[in-house]
């Protein structure tokens, strides 16, 4: 994300006058639920989401998601011919960017068992994988461990180039505990996404003479000898150190894509004991705790996400009563739990009574189960004509079941893309600028309620927390770099657009308000014109691709030339003398022009002698478009301006498509001509202006009984007034 390619589009302090805070938010009643909403559009919306929990914000007891201890990683260097690299990645969340990877270049002469020791050893040595606990470990052979005691999920990625070979896995363990009883029924179920089903039994009931480590090896046959299960890369061993424990191995999550996870369970009245390790990453047991005080008529909860649910999620709460403790509540939300048919047919189950005000919740779902302290919010294209550009996952709205942006603004968003793209509407008026947006296939527009929805939307591509926003990573760098610093401190409250680009990445964020929850102000300002800030972006994006348009020379120049002649230009009317003494009253720069709230500067006709405003003509800029009047305007930001204006999106037409107040009102007078040449070029025809048509665009002076035609190249011609007499 270059430091030089982003920009922020903000509504100025001086244009909230006019603007009415309640009739602008957008409320909740015009939300549609996510899955309605999706329907609506005609969108199709698979996304493989995780089981997460999410607190409410409450004053009532809460709750804390016990971390559970992640699984082994097993790892086997199987190939180590000569040029091979050895890279492994660690994802966790406890790490700087959340991974670290280490390299472990082969050194000829080396055995495979020492080549696996290097990686064992370049691991320890990472002091960043010590602070979060990640080790590793020789085994056997050319095998090796990674264990990891970090709070946070850890997972690994490996890759090799140079025809080495380095098998990684997960590493579940199966404990075979009590007495053993003939005919006892053991069930195994393993849940995989590439199951038919999702899910595989392996059964097994102890014959004469068994042993518990007999059990362990009829367990460990069953698996390795299934056609199912083999193509899946699931495999069991017996652990060489207990023979009362079963090793079952899948591949890591970057194989596949995907998790194993396992149930266990012995037939009511069985001997023996079946214990799985509750790891990460398995649908293990995952212990919730609730946590005082207790007050009487305040609500605790939290929400279930899974994909196979209503909406993909489901609020679990629970009321305290006079004279509840921690114990109640947690045994009152596992009421709720069991007692709802759609947990109950994903398989999620929760107990109590442990004391502690501790509850335990586990899943069958074939998906991992993931539980979170945060609510998600979930991306999803708008598509409404499929054969326009943007694609449909160019075009994204963002929320959650309570709440997110409006479907009708998210319409609109999209309409104004289509339109800015389809070179017929309006005729000819951005044509190079058309072709070059829909060119690039990475460009994506998303369409927020207010930036806490951004920030909440962040996609992790591994672990896959899928929820169709931009990357995490881009997500934090804007939140706690970017807008936590100048210039952009300051506009934070007023952000109602932003984009990040260039050549081979882009995304553009659209605001309907500017709630941030880093502003405790509450100084937000609703966004009027979602379609002239979808144009503005639109125009952020342009100049990125054509190569940084916005800070180009020759738009600074063009900059510095309006501000220098319109200097001279007079505001409004004024009387000139010719060489024969004869006069004539003519127009100056902002007769006939509206300011932003649509008055005339000069007179009530528009045509008089002296302007509303006070100051010289670049003065009367500032103030009568605001927008132009912001303290130390970056060029940046005038560019989009320009360019949503061209494209048929000013910012006077609110969402209803009603007449506003707006700064690009400017159009109806004669500032910024050499600026406005310069991006209507650059968006018609994708070419700087020819020597010809800059000569031939300017500002003409009044020099004595001469007029000076400054142009927009930096020439001056001069020519007598001739008025007659």
């Amino acid at each position: 994300m270059p430091e030089n390619s982003s920009a922020v589009h903000v509504l100025p302090v001086s244009d909230l006058g006019f603007l009415d805070v309640e009739t602008n938010n957008f409320p909740k009643g015009k939300y549609m639920k996510l899955r309605r909403a999706i329907a609506a559009l005609g969108t199709a919306f698979a996304l493989s989401f995780s089981l997460m929990l999410a607190p409410s914000l409450a004053h009532a007891a809460t709750v804390t998601i016990n971390p559970r201890p992640n699984a082994v990683e097993a790892g086997q260097i199987l190939a180590a011919p000569d040029g091979s690299v050895f890279t492994i990645s660690v994802y966790d969340a406890g790490l700087a960017h959340g991974q670290k990877s280490v390299t472990h270049t082969y050194q000829t002469g080396n055995t495979l068992r020492q080549t696996a020791n290097k990686i064992v050893q370049a691991i320890n040595a990472d002091t960043d994988l010590q602070a979060i606990g990640v080790t590793a470990t020789l085994g056997t052979g050319a095998n090796y461990t990674i264990n990891s005691t970090s709070t946070n999920g850890t997972l690994y990625k490996q890759t090799t180039t140079g025809g080495g070979t380095n098998h990684l896995a997960i590493q579940q363990t199966l404990t075979i505990s009590g007495t053993v009883t003939v005919d006892d029924k053991l069930t195994l179920t393993i849940y995989d996404a590439g199951l038919v089903g999702g899910k595989e039994a392996v059964v097994y009931k102890p014959n004469t003479g068994d042993t518990l480590a007999d059990i362990v090896i009829r367990l460990r046959n069953k698996i390795n000898n299934s056609t199912t299960l083999a193509p899946l890369g699931i495999t069991a061993k017996v652990n060489p150190t207990d023979s009362s424990v079963l090793l079952i191995e899948s591949p890591t999550f970057d194989a596949t894509e995907k998790f194993t996870s396992y149930s266990a369970n012995v037939k009511a009245g069985g001997t023996e004991t079946m214990t799985l390790g509750s790891f990460w990453g398995t649908n293990g047991a995952q212990t919730i705790a609730v946590n005082g005080p207790v007050m009487a008529g305040e609500k605790t909860e939290f929400v279930l996400f899974n994909p196979d649910l209503p909406d993909y999620q489901k609020t679990i709460n629970y009321i305290a009563q006079t004279g509840d403790g921690i114990n109640k509540v947690a045994c009152g939300l596992r009421t709720e739990i069991n007692n709802d048919s759609d947990l109950a047919e994903i398989g999620v189950h929760a107990t109590c009574g442990g004391g502690g005000g501790v509850l335990t919740v586990t899943s069958t779902s074939s998906n991992l189960a993931e539980f979170s302290l945060q609510l998600r919010v979930f991306c999803t294209p708008i598509e409404t004509a499929p054969t326009k550009w943007p694609s449909a996952k160019q075009a994204k709205i963002c929320g959650n079941t309570e709440g997110g942006a409006s479907i009708d603004l998210a319409l609109q968003m999209r309409q104004t893309l289509e339109a800015i793209g389809d070179k017929t509407t309006p005729p000819g008026r951005i044509d190079a600028a058309a072709d070059m947006l829909k060119d690039n296939g990475f460009l994506t527009f998303y369409l927020y309620n207010n930036h806490n929805d951004f920030y909440d939307s962040g996609s992790v591509v591994y672990p896959p927390i899928p929820s169709g926003g931009p990357d995490i990573l881009a997500v934090q760098l804007v939140e706690h770099n970017k807008w936590a610093t100048p210039p952009y401190l300051a506009q934070r409250p007023k952000i109602l657009g932003f984009s990040v680009g260039d050549q081979n990445y882009g995304y553009s964020l659209v605001f309907e308000n500017s709630e941030d929850r880093h502003e405790l102000n509450g100084n937000w300002i609703p966004n009027d014109s979602i379609k002239n800030a979808t144009a503005h972006e639109a125009g952020h994006q342009y100049a990125f691709l054509a190569g940084n348009l916005d800070q180009s020379a020759a738009f600074q120049f063009a900059w510095d030339i309006d501000m220098a002649r319109m200097a001279e230009v007079p505001v409004c009317r004024h009387t000139e003398t010719d060489q024969n003494g004869s006069t004539a009253n003519l127009p100056g720069l902002y007769n006939g022009a509206s300011d932003y709230k649509g008055n005339f500067i000069c007179g009530g006709d528009g045509q008089g002698f002296s302007a509303s405003y006070g100051g010289d003509s670049v003065a009367v800029m500032k103030a009568a478009y605001p927008y132009y009047g912001q303290p130390n305007l970056p060029l940046t930001e005038v560019f989009p301006a320009i360019f949503a204006e061209r494209a048929g999106f000013p910012n006077y037409i609110d969402n209803s498509g009603n007449l506003i107040n707006g700064s690009d009102y400017i159009v109806t007078s004669q500032a910024l001509l050499c600026t406005t040449l310069y991006v209507w070029t650059w968006a018609k025809e994708g070419r700087d202006p020819t020597p010809a048509e800059k000569a031939g665009v300017g500002y003409g002076v009044p020099n004595g009984t001469q007029n000076a035609f400054k142009a927009c190249d930096g020439s001056v011609t001069y020519s007598d007034y001739n008025f007659g007499s």
